[in-house]
């Protein structure tokens, strides 16, 4: 066979390929525009269940400064093997001391203002999280100061409740910026089927051109798979003396690779070893 034949015969099997990969669903999506009082119980612009959330979520997606304690704001989702799950935030205009905004998947959900309900300890805990601070300043702690990609419970607390683990790592893409506008994005990939789950972090600046990878993708234990039961946002301390910010956006899609994907690369891979081994 002619290298134009392997070559053209290649390019039919990346193109098929390609094209074989299901396009994404969105699951959850909101905008906040046009919304009034609090966020808990209002639906999503997309997606089949409410918001439960604390009274510090207000449903134009601003945040109001009267807790002294944290909170969370999620939607119920369970993920299942075979999909790749992105989830996403735009937080604009975050202010403040070393508190911060968080993203990710949880679980659990409440209405309750408590440091439990933060993605820390006991009642909403995160499961694949990220959290990005109001100020940015180097101290002796860096779990608590710096901006943290982490599976499982609270940044300076050891597991708890809720089967957690405790793995902080903090990111060092961006962590010279201090507030401002950040876009979030938690991607968990569960292709690999029970036991072999996996999360990765990214963030993106106003001005960037793409999202940069905060924290590589990083397998999760099989025993805290089945403690993803929600997904949403937490904030630490949005008093007057924490932090402050609005939410602008909120997405999770799911994208499933069709099993023709991966036999028609394999058939590509190996057409392109023959013709190396033949020429």
């Amino acid at each position: 066979m002619s290298a134009k034949n392997y070559i053209a015969i290649l390019s039919v099997c990346i193109g098929l390929a390609v094209a074989s990969v299901s396009q994404a669903e969105i699951i959850y999506q909101d905008d906040f525009s046009g919304g009034t009082g609090d966020i808990n119980g209002q639906a999503p612009d997309i997606g089949a269940n409410n918001w439960v959330a604390s009274a510090t979520f207000n449903a134009d997606g601003s945040i109001d400064n009267t807790a002294t304690t944290g909170s969370s704001m999620t939607l119920a989702f369970t993920p299942d093997d075979g999909f790749i799950y992105t989830l996403d935030a735009s937080i604009s205009g975050i202010v403040g001391n070393t508190n911060w905004f968080g993203l990710g998947f949880a679980n659990g959900q409440s209405t309750v203002v408590s440091a439990n309900t933060r993605f820390i300890t006991n009642t909403v805990v995160g499961t694949a999280w990220m959290l990005f601070r109001g100020d940015n300043p180097p101290g002796p702690t860096p779990a608590a100061t710096f901006n943290v990609a982490q599976l499982g419970t609270g940044v300076l607390f050891p597991p708890t409740t809720n089967g957690g683990i405790s793995d902080p790592q903090n990111w060092t893409a961006l962590a010279t910026d201090e507030g401002g506008d950040i876009d979030m994005r938690v991607v968990l990939d569960t292709t690999g089927g029970t036991g072999f789950w996996t999360a990765t972090w990214f963030a993106k600046r106003p001005n960037d051109a793409s999202f940069s990878e905060v924290r590589a993708s990083t397998l999760i234990p099989m025993t805290s798979e089945a403690n993803f039961t929600s997904v949403g946002i937490a904030v630490s301390r949005p008093d007057a003396s924490g932090v402050d910010g609005t939410i602008e956006f909120f997405q999770l899609t799911s994208v499933v690779p069709e099993p023709s994907t991966f036999l028609l690369l394999g058939l590509g891979a190996a057409l392109l070893v023959s013709y190396r081994r033949l020429g």
